[in-house]
């Protein structure tokens, strides 16, 4: 017997911005986060799943597109959708279509083998899509992610995963390497976490360019009223 395919009409991305530090602090892009309705609550909760399929997640990032003006975009993917050609193919779809995002980034926590991460690389690459890995720093060491920095286009650093466990020396120090990674390997660092007007003055203080967190707002559900505009 065949499974029915599963409902995922209750999910949706809400989205949390990522800003310039550089001028009026304009935002850059949004990080498309999922979120599912849970009716018993009444409001949207983090799901239990995330590994939606190519063709949902594609669907929500049209349904995404319709709720704001702003066409920049960071989708989140797990090493499993990562290294599905079929995930590929369907970002590489929305994002050449002439109706499509003006940017389309995806963003990765697990890395994959380097062989593997060169090859889809490779494919999004050839429909513009960058590549970023998330966590470094925290969930991915230097040591995991080296052999594959020629292979991505950025990195994001999140200090909320490190506060608990490390003082402001530490933290600093972690943040300096990381900025000095990427400048070494030609990638665009984003610093995560971002929360108080002291984390804004450190990030100028390192030269970050582009930041993200709290400081700015939570994730939300996207709407064209009240957008703060780029």
């Amino acid at each position: 017997m065949v499974d029915a395919p599963k409902d995922y009409s209750s999910f949706r991305y809400f989205a949390q911005g990522v800003y310039a530090l550089a001028g009026d602090q304009a935002r850059v892009l949004h990080e498309l986060l999922l979120r599912r309705f849970d009716t018993g609550l009444g409001r949207y909760v983090l799901p239990d799943e995330f590994e939606l399929p190519p063709v949902e997640i594609a669907r929500l990032l049209r349904q995404a597109m319709g709720h704001t003006d702003f066409h920049r975009f960071n989708v989140n993917l797990t090493a499993a959708q990562f290294k599905d050609e079929e995930m590929a193919a369907a970002l590489c779809d929305v994002a050449s279509a002439p109706d499509g995002p003006v940017e389309l980034n995806v963003e990765v926590t697990d890395v994959v083998s380097a062989p593997l991460m060169r090859h889809i690389s490779a494919l999004y690459r050839a429909s513009g899509i960058k590549i970023y890995i998330d966590d470094v720093g925290s969930d991915n060491s230097y040591e995991l992610v080296r052999t594959r920095l020629a292979y991505v286009d950025g990195v994001k650093f999140a200090m909320q995963n490190l506060r608990r466990n490390n003082d402001d020396g530490a933290l600093r120090e972690r943040i300096s390497f990381w900025r000095q990674v990427a400048e070494d390997n030609h990638l665009q660092f984003i610093l995560e976490g971002a929360e108080t007007e002291a984390d804004i003055a450190m990030a100028r203080e390192f030269g970050v360019r582009f930041v993200q967190g709290y400081y700015f707002g939570k994730p939300e559900i996207l709407s064209k009223s009240g957008e703060r505009k780029a």
